[in-house]
Protein backbone atom coordinates (compact mmCIF):
# COMPACT_ATOMS: atom_id res chain seq x y z
CA UNK A 1 0.00 0.00 0.00
CA UNK A 2 1.52 3.08 -1.15
CA UNK A 3 0.78 7.18 -1.26
CA UNK A 4 1.17 9.77 -4.12
CA UNK A 5 0.41 12.68 -3.03
CA UNK A 6 0.55 15.66 -5.32
CA UNK A 7 2.35 19.39 -3.85
CA UNK A 8 -0.76 21.54 -2.17
CA UNK A 9 -0.45 23.98 -5.05
CA UNK A 10 -3.62 24.42 -5.87
CA UNK A 11 -6.18 26.55 -4.28
CA UNK A 12 -9.42 24.68 -4.52
CA UNK A 13 -7.88 21.25 -4.04
CA UNK A 14 -5.31 18.47 -3.68
CA UNK A 15 -5.38 14.97 -4.92
CA UNK A 16 -3.95 12.05 -4.10
CA UNK A 17 -3.31 8.48 -5.54
CA UNK A 18 -3.54 4.99 -3.22
CA UNK A 19 -1.78 2.30 -4.71
CA UNK A 20 -2.47 -1.04 -3.61
CA UNK A 21 -0.89 -3.81 -4.84
CA UNK A 22 -0.93 -7.72 -3.84
CA UNK A 23 1.49 -10.00 -5.97
CA UNK A 24 1.27 -9.36 -9.62
CA UNK A 25 -2.20 -6.92 -8.71
CA UNK A 26 -1.96 -3.80 -8.77
CA UNK A 27 -5.05 -1.27 -7.97
CA UNK A 28 -4.98 2.20 -7.81
CA UNK A 29 -7.32 4.86 -6.68
CA UNK A 30 -7.27 8.57 -6.95
CA UNK A 31 -8.97 10.82 -3.79
CA UNK A 32 -9.28 14.46 -3.69
CA UNK A 33 -8.69 16.92 -1.04
CA UNK A 34 -12.01 19.54 -1.01
CA UNK A 35 -10.91 22.76 -0.03
CA UNK A 36 -13.12 22.52 3.52
CA UNK A 37 -9.37 21.31 5.11
CA UNK A 38 -8.59 25.16 4.59
CA UNK A 39 -10.89 26.34 6.75
CA UNK A 40 -10.02 23.98 9.86
CA UNK A 41 -6.74 25.45 9.24
CA UNK A 42 -7.66 29.15 9.24
CA UNK A 43 -9.65 27.83 12.50
CA UNK A 44 -6.71 26.64 14.10
CA UNK A 45 -4.76 29.59 13.11
CA UNK A 46 -7.05 32.14 13.97
CA UNK A 47 -7.43 30.03 17.79
CA UNK A 48 -3.16 29.94 18.14
CA UNK A 49 -2.95 33.56 17.40
CA UNK A 50 -6.47 34.81 19.56
CA UNK A 51 -5.22 32.98 22.83
CA UNK A 52 -8.13 30.62 22.34
CA UNK A 53 -6.84 28.34 25.19
CA UNK A 54 -7.99 31.54 27.44
CA UNK A 55 -11.63 31.77 25.91
CA UNK A 56 -14.49 31.87 27.99
CA UNK A 57 -15.88 28.74 25.85
CA UNK A 58 -13.32 27.07 23.10
CA UNK A 59 -15.51 23.43 23.21
CA UNK A 60 -13.71 20.94 20.56
CA UNK A 61 -11.55 24.13 18.88
CA UNK A 62 -8.39 22.41 17.27
CA UNK A 63 -9.98 18.81 18.00
CA UNK A 64 -10.11 16.01 15.11
CA UNK A 65 -14.05 16.76 15.30
CA UNK A 66 -16.57 17.96 12.60
CA UNK A 67 -16.08 22.22 12.48
CA UNK A 68 -20.03 22.04 13.41
CA UNK A 69 -19.18 21.09 16.66
CA UNK A 70 -16.50 23.74 17.25
CA UNK A 71 -18.20 26.32 19.46
CA UNK A 72 -19.34 29.37 17.47
CA UNK A 73 -18.97 27.83 14.11
CA UNK A 74 -21.48 26.59 10.93
CA UNK A 75 -21.07 24.99 8.44
CA UNK A 76 -22.98 23.99 5.11
CA UNK A 77 -24.19 21.04 3.49
CA UNK A 78 -20.14 20.43 2.41
CA UNK A 79 -19.07 21.07 5.43
CA UNK A 80 -17.36 25.12 4.61
CA UNK A 81 -17.77 27.49 7.49
CA UNK A 82 -20.25 29.82 7.04
CA UNK A 83 -20.39 31.49 10.22
CA UNK A 84 -18.49 32.21 12.87
CA UNK A 85 -19.79 33.63 16.40
CA UNK A 86 -17.67 34.27 19.47
CA UNK A 87 -19.25 37.64 21.09
CA UNK A 88 -17.99 38.63 24.34
CA UNK A 89 -15.99 35.02 24.32
CA UNK A 90 -12.75 36.43 25.84
CA UNK A 91 -10.78 36.70 22.14
CA UNK A 92 -8.09 38.99 21.72
CA UNK A 93 -5.10 40.00 19.44
CA UNK A 94 -4.54 41.65 16.90
CA UNK A 95 -7.64 42.20 14.98
CA UNK A 96 -5.44 42.74 11.36
CA UNK A 97 -3.79 39.50 11.82
CA UNK A 98 -7.41 37.40 12.81
CA UNK A 99 -9.14 38.92 10.03
CA UNK A 100 -6.82 38.03 7.74
CA UNK A 101 -6.85 34.46 8.55
CA UNK A 102 -11.07 34.45 8.29
CA UNK A 103 -10.61 36.09 5.10
CA UNK A 104 -8.97 32.73 3.64
CA UNK A 105 -12.76 30.88 4.33
CA UNK A 106 -14.43 31.94 1.47
CA UNK A 107 -17.77 30.53 1.84
CA UNK A 108 -17.91 32.96 4.97
CA UNK A 109 -21.34 34.91 5.55
CA UNK A 110 -21.55 36.21 9.46
CA UNK A 111 -18.38 37.09 11.33
CA UNK A 112 -19.63 38.11 15.30
CA UNK A 113 -16.64 38.94 17.52
CA UNK A 114 -18.38 42.14 19.19
CA UNK A 115 -17.41 42.73 22.83
CA UNK A 116 -14.08 41.32 22.82
CA UNK A 117 -10.35 42.64 23.21
CA UNK A 118 -9.56 42.86 19.74
CA UNK A 119 -6.85 45.50 18.39
CA UNK A 120 -5.64 47.01 15.41
CA UNK A 121 -6.86 47.50 11.94
CA UNK A 122 -9.64 46.35 9.59
CA UNK A 123 -7.34 44.21 6.90
CA UNK A 124 -8.57 45.34 2.99
CA UNK A 125 -8.45 41.19 2.92
CA UNK A 126 -12.17 41.26 3.99
CA UNK A 127 -12.68 42.68 0.71
CA UNK A 128 -12.22 38.48 -0.49
CA UNK A 129 -15.47 37.31 1.63
CA UNK A 130 -17.26 37.90 -1.17
CA UNK A 131 -20.27 36.01 0.80
CA UNK A 132 -20.47 38.19 3.64
CA UNK A 133 -23.54 39.55 4.86
CA UNK A 134 -23.33 40.21 8.95
CA UNK A 135 -20.22 41.96 10.53
CA UNK A 136 -20.31 42.73 14.13
CA UNK A 137 -16.84 44.04 15.60
CA UNK A 138 -18.94 46.56 17.90
CA UNK A 139 -17.16 47.44 21.36
CA UNK A 140 -13.57 46.05 20.97
CA UNK A 141 -10.56 48.71 20.10
CA UNK A 142 -10.33 48.44 16.61
CA UNK A 143 -8.48 51.69 15.43
CA UNK A 144 -6.84 52.95 11.81
CA UNK A 145 -8.88 53.85 8.92
CA UNK A 146 -11.91 51.55 7.83
CA UNK A 147 -11.42 49.13 4.28
CA UNK A 148 -11.70 50.13 1.04
CA UNK A 149 -12.74 46.75 0.19
CA UNK A 150 -15.99 46.74 1.81
CA UNK A 151 -17.10 48.29 -1.07
CA UNK A 152 -17.02 45.67 -3.24
CA UNK A 153 -19.04 43.07 -1.11
CA UNK A 154 -22.55 42.80 -3.00
CA UNK A 155 -23.68 40.80 -0.08
CA UNK A 156 -22.74 42.85 2.63
CA UNK A 157 -25.73 44.23 4.86
CA UNK A 158 -25.06 44.74 8.29
CA UNK A 159 -21.61 46.19 9.69
CA UNK A 160 -21.29 46.86 12.89
CA UNK A 161 -17.88 49.21 14.34
CA UNK A 162 -20.00 51.03 17.15
CA UNK A 163 -17.54 52.17 20.19
CA UNK A 164 -14.29 51.50 18.44
CA UNK A 165 -11.26 54.11 17.88
CA UNK A 166 -11.54 53.68 14.20
CA UNK A 167 -10.26 56.89 12.31
CA UNK A 168 -10.11 58.81 8.97
CA UNK A 169 -13.24 59.29 6.30
CA UNK A 170 -15.88 57.09 5.17
CA UNK A 171 -14.23 55.89 1.98
CA UNK A 172 -15.75 56.58 -1.62
CA UNK A 173 -15.96 52.88 -2.36
CA UNK A 174 -18.94 52.81 0.26
CA UNK A 175 -21.43 54.74 -2.07
CA UNK A 176 -21.68 51.12 -4.12
CA UNK A 177 -23.09 49.34 -0.73
CA UNK A 178 -25.70 52.20 0.23
CA UNK A 179 -26.59 52.25 -3.83
CA UNK A 180 -27.37 48.58 -4.05
CA UNK A 181 -29.38 48.11 -0.68
CA UNK A 182 -31.36 51.52 -0.65
CA UNK A 183 -34.78 48.87 -0.96
CA UNK A 184 -33.40 46.61 1.77
CA UNK A 185 -32.95 46.70 5.99
CA UNK A 186 -29.48 47.37 5.01
CA UNK A 187 -27.51 48.95 8.61
CA UNK A 188 -24.16 50.32 9.20
CA UNK A 189 -22.97 51.00 12.72
CA UNK A 190 -20.29 53.21 12.52
CA UNK A 191 -20.98 55.43 15.78
CA UNK A 192 -18.17 56.27 18.16
CA UNK A 193 -15.10 56.41 16.72
CA UNK A 194 -13.14 58.58 15.53
CA UNK A 195 -14.40 59.37 12.13
CA UNK A 196 -14.29 62.70 10.24
CA UNK A 197 -14.76 64.41 6.37
CA UNK A 198 -18.38 63.93 4.68
CA UNK A 199 -20.92 61.43 4.59
CA UNK A 200 -21.22 59.31 1.02
CA UNK A 201 -23.80 61.26 -1.04
CA UNK A 202 -25.70 57.91 -1.27
CA UNK A 203 -25.53 57.36 2.28
CA UNK A 204 -27.41 60.89 2.60
CA UNK A 205 -30.34 59.13 0.43
CA UNK A 206 -30.77 55.97 1.99
CA UNK A 207 -34.22 56.38 3.30
CA UNK A 208 -33.47 52.98 4.98
CA UNK A 209 -30.84 53.75 7.14
CA UNK A 210 -32.31 57.41 8.33
CA UNK A 211 -33.82 54.67 10.89
CA UNK A 212 -30.49 53.76 12.87
CA UNK A 213 -28.97 57.37 12.19
CA UNK A 214 -28.22 57.50 15.97
CA UNK A 215 -25.98 54.47 15.50
CA UNK A 216 -23.88 55.56 12.44
CA UNK A 217 -23.13 59.90 12.75
CA UNK A 218 -22.64 60.25 16.31
CA UNK A 219 -18.53 60.67 17.19
CA UNK A 220 -16.31 61.11 19.67
CA UNK A 221 -16.10 64.95 21.14
CA UNK A 222 -13.65 66.82 19.01
CA UNK A 223 -14.61 64.33 15.56
CA UNK A 224 -17.61 64.13 14.03
CA UNK A 225 -18.41 64.61 10.30
CA UNK A 226 -19.24 67.77 7.87
CA UNK A 227 -22.54 69.37 8.06
CA UNK A 228 -25.18 67.31 5.63
CA UNK A 229 -28.72 67.56 5.72
CA UNK A 230 -30.57 64.69 7.28
CA UNK A 231 -32.60 62.01 5.36
CA UNK A 232 -35.98 61.77 4.99
CA UNK A 233 -37.31 58.51 6.50
CA UNK A 234 -40.05 56.71 4.67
Amino acid sequence: LSFDVEPNEVADSRKATITITSGTLKQEVKVTQKRWYRDREALTAFYQAASGDQWSNHTNWCTEQPLASWHGVEVDGSGRVTALSLPSNGVKGDATKLLTQLAKMDHLQLISLHSNSLKGELPEALGDLKQLRYFDMMYNQLSGPLPESLGTLENLLFFNVYVNELTGNIPESYNAIFDRHKEEDCRFYLGYNYLTGDLPTSLLTNTALAYYWHYLVPQYEGYGFNPFPMPAMD
